[in-house]
């Protein structure tokens, strides 16, 4: 009988934790820095193989962090790009 009753939906605590960091312009800042830092804007390229390898890594990260922001907090994300423009 339960199965009838309207289940309240549950937040992600992932989805939270990015919304929260996105509420201000510090926590914005501290992102965008972040998303800088991981070459996400950047081409990853390198000649040398190991290092293309790593750049190629921690972009993958910073795209994950880049996809969550558009997911979760897409209003604050846009606002962050217009502060850092």
């Amino acid at each position: 009988m339960d199965d009838d009753i309207p289940k309240k939906k549950k937040h992600d605590p992932e989805e939270l934790v990015v919304q929260n960091m996105m509420k201000d312009e510090y926590g914005r800042r501290y992102i965008w820095k972040h998303l800088q830092n991981m070459g996400v804007f950047e081409n990853m390229f390198d000649s040398d193989p190991i290092q293309h390898a790593y750049n190629a890594g921690v972009r993958s990260a910073g795209l994950q962090l880049d996809q969550d922001l558009r997911d979760y907090a897409p209003g604050a994300y846009v606002k962050m790009i217009q502060e850092n423009i």
